[in-house]
């Protein structure tokens, strides 16, 4: 039997695709894991597309008081839950990160819709809030920074890799949010950054 090429190209694509959002998705639902949040599934679609259902409150949701410091640790580890993804991503394809994480538009009048987006968001409004300039590049870079370093450890690297396998593995690349936590309890404890 003839393969045809475009067919096993295609196949090979599919498979890079859905292997590298599975790896983004297990970096975001690790850094979710360490901080408490309670994950209800991981999803990798055959486009390649994924996502972690989790609840979290951003940092100026109104449930919040934002005197004091506390909304900038708040940024923090929102900030290190967008950009656990791509930094997870980033490493896995051994691409090292020159300057800021950025995602570019082919479009620049629709507005994007991602994890970096949703930082600048958050950033822009406690600017706002404090009537302050304080959450700038060089505060995204901070906080870029430490996702970097936290993706790099061992055991954060690793239970990303097996939390990957375990996705690409299970029947629709799902996995309930019960299994993701009993996955990533053997690499760091649940809740042990809170």
């Amino acid at each position: 039997m003839i393969k045809n090429p475009k067919t096993e190209n295609s196949t090979k694509l599919e498979i890079s695709s859905r292997k590298i959002a599975s790896i983004h998705e297990a970096g975001h639902a690790i850094v979710y894991h360490m901080y408490g949040h309670n994950i209800s599934a991981i999803k990798i679609d055959s486009d390649g597309n994924g996502i972690v259902s989790c609840i979290i409150h951003t940092p100026t949701s109104g449930i919040y008081d934002f005197e004091g410091s506390a909304i900038y640790r708040r940024l923090e580890i929102f900030g290190m839950i967008c950009l656990s993804g791509y930094c997870a991503e980033l490493k896995f394809q051994n691409i090292r990160i020159g300057g800021i994480l950025t995602i570019k538009d082919s479009d620049s009048k629709v507005p994007q819709n991602n994890d970096i987006a949703a930082l600048r968001k958050e950033m822009e409004k406690i600017n706002e809030i404090k009537q302050d300039n304080i959450c700038n590049d060089m505060y995204f870079y901070l906080i870029q920074e430490d996702t970097k370093k936290l993706i790099r450890k061992r055991n954060i690297w690793n239970g990303i890799i097996n939390l990957s396998e375990e996705i690409m593995n299970s029947e629709n690349n799902y996995l309930e949010g019960e299994k993701v936590h009993e996955i990533l309890n053997k690499y760091v404890k649940h809740g042990s950054k809170k």
